[in-house]
């Protein structure tokens, strides 16, 4: 449209060549700038999608580490309590619920279903002890990661709070317990 008009000013009004001149001069400078604007504000809005996605990729990273950091501490205030695992043994449970006593057992009842857990529990399940060296490795590790990540801290602390019942690991968490109160 413009063009149009351009074209119609100057086949009747005899522009000359300089005052042609005058008139593109702006007008290319002016689609010289709005190019360079549109192209920066499309710079400008992929660095903060790019920005974006690194802060959720961070958040992300972290979480997972976070996760597998307390996987860790599960198993190790597991050795912490003296445990390293257990053993299901099939052949006690068949045992148990193939008896006669079991089998007359009013299943209705929870105190009767209870006891029968109880039981299994108790006659099938057989935990496996640590060493008093990994035990005593597992609570430092356990004062460790709470003294280097703020969010292990209550958790690590509650742990070795429990663990001082043990009366043999009770110096040494008297000693954790002085470190997180520095």
């Amino acid at each position: 449209m413009w063009l149009d008009q351009f074209i119609f000013l100057y086949k009747y009004c005899k522009m000359d060549t300089n005052y042609l001149r005058e008139i593109l001069i702006p007008i290319s400078t002016i689609i010289t700038l709005l190019s360079v604007a549109v192209g920066s504000l499309i710079a400008v809005f992929a660095y903060r999608l790019n920005l974006k996605a690194e802060t959720r990729l961070k958040e992300s990273t972290k979480a997972e580490v976070d996760v597998k950091l307390l996987g860790l501490m599960v198993n190790l205030i597991q050795k912490a309590n003296g445990r390293s695992g257990y053993e299901l043994s099939h052949d006690t449970i068949k045992k148990i619920l193939d008896s006669d006593q079991v089998n007359k057992i009013d299943w209705l009842n929870q105190k009767n279903v209870e006891l029968v857990n109880q039981l299994l529990e108790d006659a099938a399940i057989m935990t496996f002890p640590v060493g008093s060296g990994e035990q005593d490795f597992a609570i430092r590790a356990i004062g460790e990661l709470g003294l280097q990540h703020p969010f292990l801290k209550s958790i690590s602390q509650t742990s070795i709070i429990e663990l001082m019942k043990i009366e043999r690991t009770k110096s040494l968490c008297q000693e954790l317990i002085t470190q997180f109160n520095c």
